[in-house]
């Protein structure tokens, strides 16, 4: 109760020190809620720093992931190549050996004799 009467005393006979200790009291109050906010700030950034670091990693490990796929489908392209080209090859010795049976002449069996039978 004292204070309370020595502050209303105060506040009568200097006006302008009961305004400058309502300052002094706004000015610590914003301080510390500028401290809050600028600890919240830098907490939030940390984590979207992080956030930012794991996808980064997995970033990398996509690109590892999709250079060996590449690997692979080049050699898969490369063996495709090769195969058709030897299927191609292959086609054209089977054309080869069907034009040249063709052109050869298989002797006819008469048609009185059979195959196992003697004249």
């Amino acid at each position: 109760m004292a204070a309370a009467a020595a502050n209303a005393v105060l506040a009568a006979a200097a006006p302008h020190l009961m305004r400058a200790s309502a300052r002094a009291a706004l000015a610590a109050a914003t301080s510390t809620w500028h401290l809050e906010v600028t600890r919240g700030q830098r907490d939030r950034l940390e984590a979207l720093a992080e956030t930012c670091d794991g996808l980064a990693a997995a970033a990398a490990e996509a690109a590892e992931a999709a250079a060996a796929v590449e690997l692979q489908n080049a050699e898969l392209g490369d063996r495709a190549d090769a195969l058709g080209l030897a299927l191609a090859a292959a086609e054209h010795r089977a054309e080869a050996w069907e034009e040249r049976a063709a052109a050869q002449t298989v002797p006819q069996i008469p048609k009185t004799q059979t195959p196992n039978s003697s004249p």
